[in-house]
């Protein structure tokens, strides 16, 4: 049975995808060298180890082409600049220094057996990797697929009452709209 090992190498942000992306550079590393491993389909939890707390952040699955010894594979992961999550908040509070995450596998297993069968398995649970990713890492990706923006999600009835009045307002945008009340609120209380 495959006794697989987890290292996380690198990240970077993967240009040109059709949303943000990070990719982890992941090395596999089987402790019985001579064992083919067929195939792999991991499920990868990331979790971010915020001071004193675990924060889970996603769940991707990872397929794993065929190796015998050890392996390198990317793991994109897609990204979201949503302030409604924790995850997505925390990330965007985080501008220097680097964010701890930890990475924890589970998945199937396909690989030779000795009499040449192909068995299946699971990797050891206990297993994880750790890395620390560099935090201005994610606000340089949000600024390469939005430059100059942000998200902002609101409910869809003050979507509509925002909408209705731009239009009678005569705004020839929403963003025009919304600095407008935002500066005039601003006045208001400076």
């Amino acid at each position: 049975m495959p006794d697989l090992s987890f290292e996380i190498r690198a990240v970077w942000v993967r240009p040109f995808a059709v949303v943000p992306t990070l990719v982890f550079e992941m090395r596999i590393v089987n402790a019985v060298a001579e064992e083919e491993v067929f195939a792999a389909a991991l499920r990868c939890q990331m979790r971010i180890e915020a001071m004193a707390r675990e924060l889970y952040w996603m769940t991707v699955a990872v397929p794993v082409p065929r190796f015998t010894g050890e392996t390198l594979i990317e793991v994109p992961v897609a990204c979201y600049e949503d302030h409604v999550t924790a995850a997505g908040k925390y990330f965007q509070t985080q501008k220097d220094g680097v964010i701890p995450l930890t990475f924890l596998f589970s998945g199937t297993l396909f690989y030779g057996g000795p009499d040449g069968v192909v068995r299946v398995g699971e990797p050891n649970w206990e297993r994880e990797a750790s890395f620390s990713m560099p935090a201005g890492l994610w606000q340089v990706m949000m600024d390469l697929y939005f430059p100059n923006m942000r998200w902002l999600a609101v409910r869809h009835e003050l979507f509509e009452k925002l909408r209705l009045l731009a239009s009678i307002g005569s705004y020839p945008t929403l963003d025009i709209c919304l600095e407008e009340l935002v500066g005039r609120a601003l006045l208001v209380h400076a």
